[in-house]
């Protein structure tokens, strides 16, 4: 599995300091095959996880949907799809995302001007909760988050979050009603 692989300095003092406990810190990461989520020293099992980059030279969408694996890419000449993403929330003024996608490592800051696009979107959902994290460098206020742990109001942000991403990658939507798992069934709130 490669989703530890090139780990930058940074990363790697950030997840010694997670699995100290530090539940400010969260891991996601998938490549299409194998998805991987952390806060703090907890292993987290997502119903849902969609991790999507999108830069005006292509973009990425890993994870998945119930049993469903999600692994798509408009870009041909890239060899490594995975997407992995560090959230330091330790200083809530200054969130930080320490990314790894399409072959580079970067960090993502609300308080910094950013020259090249770039769209991060995080979604995370379990029996629990759900959180949808969105970092896009075009706005001023670049990073937006949205937890939530109520039962009707995970359905709404599930249902904001699949329209998000099925509107940067339609094929996800086909994926949705090819499926027949019965765990995913009880996610597919775009065919209700």
């Amino acid at each position: 599995m490669a989703l530890v692989n090139e780990l930058t300095k940074a990363e790697e003092k950030l997840i010694e300091k997670m699995t100290e406990g530090n539940s400010n810190i969260q891991l996601l990461a998938s490549d299409g095959e194998n998805s991987f989520v952390c806060i703090g020293n907890k292993r987290i099992d997502p119903i849902v996880l969609l991790l999507c980059h999108i830069t005006p030279n292509g973009k990425v969408c890993n994870g998945n949907i119930g049993s469903r694996k999600i692994a798509l890419s408009n870009e041909q000449n890239i060899t490594n799809h995975e997407v992995r993403i560090i959230v330091d929330r330790r200083d809530s003024d200054k969130k930080r995302f320490y990314c790894y996608s399409k072959e580079a490592a970067f960090v993502l800051k609300d308080e910094d001007e950013v020259n090249e696009k770039n769209l991060l979107i995080a979604y995370i959902e379990n029996q629990s909760f759900a959180q949808l994290t969105i970092f896009n460098s075009t706005l001023q206020g670049k990073i937006s988050e949205i937890i939530v742990r109520k039962e009707f109001l995970l359905k709404d942000l599930r249902n904001n979050a699949f329209t998000l991403v099925t509107t940067l990658f339609p094929a996800i939507h086909n994926l949705l009603l090819e499926d027949e798992d019965a765990e995913t069934c009880k996610i597919k709130t775009l065919k209700e």
